[in-house]
């Protein structure tokens, strides 16, 4: 009868509740944010991050899971680990081609009509010269975007606006 009682119970005392233990230290975030003109917390250790995006707000915190973002008009919040709160205002980014783009494409037209004027070119080679403006037009290395995106390194624990 007693073995039979053991052989019972004892599943019983595997499926005994253990706890976890505890944990030593919060986990710590290292911050840089800058603006194109100055820099307001380089390599600081923060709490919290509530950042306004297009997709919605959201908290950045030091166990956040790496996203990249583009940030909209909003209050980027900032909570240092004493507890207190800076705040700074956010523009939305947009991209932008720069002025010397449309030197270069209006030099390059003026080219082209002076070689067709002296030489009669095949079809094949106009229909690769016309794909070849519109990449230059579209190409997305001439267009940067302004600033702020949000991008974090997950092995590094940082969190970088650009």
């Amino acid at each position: 009868m007693a073995t039979r009682f053991l052989r019972r119970s004892l599943p019983m005392l595997r499926q005994a509740r253990r706890y976890a233990e505890a944990v030593s230290s919060a986990p710590q975030m290292s911050f840089t944010f800058a603006s194109p003109t100055q820099v307001f917390f380089n390599a600081a250790s923060v709490k919290q991050v509530d950042v306004p995006t297009l997709t919605g707000a959201f908290g950045i915190l030091p166990a956040h899971v790496p996203t990249l973002q583009v940030l909209r008009p909003g209050v980027v919040t900032v909570f240092s680990d004493d507890g207190t709160a800076a705040k700074f205002f956010g523009e939305i980014s947009y991209p932008f081609v720069p002025g010397d783009l449309h030197k270069r494409v209006k030099k390059k037209k003026k080219k082209k009509k002076k070689k067709k004027k002296k030489k009669k070119k095949k079809k094949k080679k106009k229909k690769k010269k016309k794909k070849k403006k519109k990449l230059l037009l579209h190409n997305p290395l001439d267009c940067f975007p302004v600033s702020l995106m949000i991008l974090r390194s997950p092995k590094e624990k940082r969190v970088f606006f650009y």
